[in-house]
């Protein structure tokens, strides 16, 4: 089992899905709902959907339902269970149509009555930026308000240290937890009773520190506790889940021509490096002023068509000389910029050195080659 970090945040159909190459969004707007309707819910067969990279999945019965539904209804203002498909936004992230919401069920069947967590999952390991969150108008009025089975909270002075707060656990492939996010819906904990608060505006909570996960697990706690578990009503919602997008790999040839590639440590000179264009990709694409080799920025970059990748790209002479009808982005690094990043280096070593930047529309690039190191480290 990896170590577990925790971080505290305070304050059946298809979605189609964006390009893995891009930073996919689940909007849960893909779909059009009528207005004031929602898709899934108690009575249902349905079973889950996809939006953007992620699985949502959904489980029904006549009476109830738990996991995962999208919704555009607006009601603000209307307490009690029949209200459980609105957020109190009054719709999604920035006035989108759709939301998604969840609804954690209790475990009765063992009598523990413990939150049962549900998860969104995704096809391969994949990092999440994040995603904002809400609470529905259900469980925002029985908090604010108190109902038949919740209380109002901060109780009836406004001091009691209540909280309702959502946990999201990252699961990486091995089943091993990445570490967990917690986020107050609402929070009375303050010794200033100005400081309380129950969420009432979409909260862009931050999920990279998860790592690379395969799912997040969403669980509730509530101070409001009962001889069934928690009282507060156990619903979320959920919006503009964004998940970081994949790195693309590109060609990178240092000193195309050259299959040794040796870089002296006396030289003060400059290392430069061709990234290939081809019909599938366009270097003019490329923010050039975030290219970096081993952390270190170019000095300066050109277009020119100079250089053809090899079959399958071979890391002992990616490119060839001579061109291909596609432009070449040709960079420049200084060797003593680069022999810093590397440390301590000895004459005969071979190093990768890994290419980073990113496309002008944020998509990350990676690539690398060798070097051979003549002398050593001054």
């Amino acid at each position: 089992m990896k170590n577990k970090m925790m971080y505290v945040v305070m304050g059946g159909a298809i979605l189609t899905a964006v390009n893995s190459t891009m930073a996919a969004v689940s909007t849960f707007d893909e779909e059009a709902l009528d207005p004031e309707t929602h898709w899934g819910g108690a009575g249902t067969a349905v079973t889950g959907f996809i939006s953007g990279d992620a699985y949502f999945p959904h489980n029904a019965d006549d009476w109830s339902w738990e996991g995962f539904v999208y919704s555009n209804m607006t009601d603000t203002t209307t307490p009690g269970y029949m209200n459980q498909f609105s957020a109190i936004t009054g719709g999604g992230v920035e006035d989108s149509n759709n939301f998604g919401i969840c609804a954690i069920p209790l475990d009765w069947m063992t009598g523990t009555y413990d939150p049962i967590p549900q998860s969104v999952s995704f096809e391969e390991s994949t990092e999440v930026a994040g995603a904002y969150f809400t609470n529905i108008t259900f469980p925002y009025l029985s908090m604010r308000d108190g109902d038949f089975f919740a209380k109002k909270f901060g109780g009836p002075d406004g001091t009691d240290p209540d909280y309702f707060r959502l946990i999201i656990t990252g699961v990486d492939s091995y089943g091993n937890e990445t570490g967990s996010v917690i986020f107050y819906l609402a929070d009375f904990r303050a010794s200033n009773d100005s400081e309380d608060y129950i969420v009432d505006q979409w909260t862009w909570v931050d999920l990279s520190p998860l790592g690379a996960v395969i799912s997040l697990e969403f669980t509730m706690e509530s101070s409001d506790m009962g001889a069934f578990g928690i009282n507060t009503p156990t619903y979320f919602g959920i919006d503009n889940l964004t998940t970081v997008p994949k790195p693309i790999d590109v060609v990178v040839d240092i000193r195309p021509g050259s299959q040794i590639n040796p870089v002296s440590t006396r030289s003060n000179g400059c290392l430069p490096i061709t990234i290939s264009g081809t019909e599938s990709f366009d270097i003019e694409s490329i923010d050039t002023d975030l290219l970096c080799l081993q952390g270190v920025a170019c000095l300066r970059s050109f277009k020119v068509d100079v250089s053809a990748p090899t079959p399958e790209s071979e890391s002992t002479q990616p490119t060839t000389l001579g061109g291909d009808g596609y432009e070449d982005l040709v960079a420049v690094f200084d060797v003593q910029e680069i022999i810093a990043a590397l440390g301590d280096v000895s004459d005969g070593q071979v190093w990768q050195l890994a290419l980073t930047g990113t496309l002008n529309d944020g998509t990350p690039i990676q690539g690398s080659d060798e070097i051979l190191i003549k002398g050593k480290h001054r």
